[in-house]
């Protein structure tokens, strides 16, 4: 008699165990991506159907179905609510028993374009200028990218969401770029003025253009340098000959080009903003105080080896901007335009001052 009630036992156990295994099996389906560092979401189960998203090793999403010969999964992909489909070999997926097959359809059309890098290591920048363009990171060989914006012109570079986070620019040269067509244009470097109703320049005559801290070229303040074609905002210009033009480049750095070696859009309504007899047009002056000498600088940076000037105790000079902050101030010594730090200079008017970097 116990034998039978053991026996009785066991086969209730058996029971309910079979009952959990299809309870279990009907919890949410879920696709984690295992074997891709990045997978291509598509319109349809086709490596021939367009690309609506890229998704990362390691990133988990709900399955909605499956393709009739089980090699593909449809994903939903938050927070926009699109479904697309995954390639079956790039991801593991639990609680697949209710999956449904879904109809599929031809290949639909490519909503997204990619880049996919084909050097070791590839600069991403923060404008297109390979000189100019301040490195925001690298990105690695076999590296896929979503583009979400190009140049107007050659050379072509590509905008590119960043994996940290943010975008960036690198040249199309060096990746294999997808749906090109579907990219808007974000970056002027075809010589045509940029919308939006301010001046713009260009580079001519001239493979590369210095950029100066001041309209000056018989001292050392190169602060970066331009190509042939690249644009510019133009913000300001000399009052007479030679006609220099201040500008601002897309990187947010301003300083001063000779005009001969630039087309300018409507020079008419640019503003003057610096005399050619070394008074710009601001008004304040700065003394120095605290100190018997100051470092004149071509950039609001003790840290580095820029000093251009030295200026002693009691001297004052006309103040043509500041830094962001307030704690450096831009000065014209003589003509040569350079930054101090503020703790040692007096300041007639702070307020009446443009911020110039």
């Amino acid at each position: 008699m116990r034998k039978f009630l053991l026996l009785i036992g066991l086969l209730a156990v058996t029971a309910l165990s079979t009952v959990a295994s299809p309870a279990q099996a009907q919890g949410t389906p879920l696709a984690t991506v295992t074997t891709a560092d990045h997978l291509n979401v598509r319109v349809t189960p086709s490596t021939q159907s367009g690309v609506i998203a890229v998704i990362d090793r390691g990133m988990t999403f709900q399955v909605l179905g499956r393709s009739s010969d089980g090699l593909w999964w449809q994903i939903l992909l938050p927070p926009s609510g699109q479904a697309g489909w995954i390639s079956g070999q790039y991801v593991q997926v639990v609680n697949a028993v209710s999956v449904p097959v879904l109809g599929t359809g031809g290949p639909g059309p490519a909503t997204v374009s990619t880049a996919v890098v084909t050097t070791g290591s590839l600069n991403a920048r923060a404008i297109p200028d390979p000189y100019a363009g301040q490195i925001l990171t690298t990105v690695s060989l076999g590296t896929v990218h979503v583009v979400v914006g190009k140049t107007s012109g050659e050379p072509l570079w590509v905008q590119i969401n960043l994996p940290g986070g943010g975008t960036g620019w690198i040249n199309a040269g060096y990746a294999n770029v997808t749906n090109l067509s579907l990219v808007p244009v974000t970056y002027n470097n075809s010589g045509q003025p940029q919308p939006g109703g301010y001046v713009s320049g260009y580079v001519v005559n001239v493979y590369f253009l210095n950029v100066r801290t001041a309209p000056n070229p018989f001292v050392n303040n190169v602060i970066t340098m331009i190509a042939r074609n690249q644009t510019f905002q133009v913000v300001g210009k000399t009052s007479g000959e030679p006609l220099w033009i201040e500008i601002i480049l897309p990187s947010g750095v301003r300083g001063w080009v000779n005009s001969d070696y630039t087309v300018v859009s409507n020079m008419a309504a640019v503003p003057v903003t610096y005399n050619n007899t070394g008074q710009q047009q601001t008004g304040v002056t700065g003394t120095v105080v605290n100190c018997y000498f100051l470092n004149v600088r071509s950039t609001p940076n003790p840290f580095i080896q820029n000093v251009l000037a030295v200026i002693a105790r009691n001297q004052t000079f006309p103040v043509v901007g500041k830094n962001s902050t307030g704690t450096w101030y831009q000065i014209n010594v003589n003509g040569v335009i350079g930054w101090v730090n503020g703790d040692f200079l007096y300041v007639s008017n702070p307020g009446a001052l443009p911020v110039t970097f």
